[in-house]
């Protein structure tokens, strides 16, 4: 997954993994690798619940900011 969001919005792989695990059926097992980069992070979402979170994530906020979220390309 890509988020328009990265360390110049002091983001950390902490306030990512605590918004998806705060989603109903995502556990930390769920999360792959967390890459975060200046202005954009990556996720690896894995059991093929991509579509799910990324659907769940179009309302919910980060650290309190509103991060576009979307499928990244490979």
């Amino acid at each position: 997954m890509y988020f328009n969001g990265g360390k110049k919005k002091k983001l950390r792989a902490g306030d990512f993994v605590g918004t998806l695990t705060s989603i109903r059926d995502v556990s930390a097992d769920d999360i792959g690798i967390i890459t975060i980069q200046e202005n954009v992070t990556y996720i690896e979402i894995l059991n093929g619940k991509g579509p799910y979170v990324i659907s769940e994530m179009q309302n919910r906020t980060v650290k309190g900011k509103t991060l576009k979220v979307r499928k990244a390309r490979k």
